[in-house]
């Protein structure tokens, strides 16, 4: 698994408060109700998400998201 960190795949601050809410098994309705945002901003975030980070779903990018984290260290 390669996952770049550079500049222009950097995650938002939005981006890695979604997936640590997805992280906590909520799902897309609950993190729009949360952060006060509208469902179809959660998906497009989610999307430029998956995008960034070469992943299929939502379980690999916090996985990945996570690994990153991990490296950062």
């Amino acid at each position: 698994m390669t996952i770049r960190n550079d500049d222009k795949n950097m995650l938002t601050s939005r981006e890695i408060e979604i997936i640590e809410l997805c992280g906590q098994g909520l799902i897309t309705k609950q993190i729009a109700a949360q952060l006060n945002i509208a469902e179809d901003t959660v998906e497009n975030h989610k999307k430029h998400m998956r995008e960034k980070l070469n992943a299929k779903n939502m379980v690999q990018v916090v996985y990945r998201y996570m690994v990153l984290r991990r490296e950062k260290k």
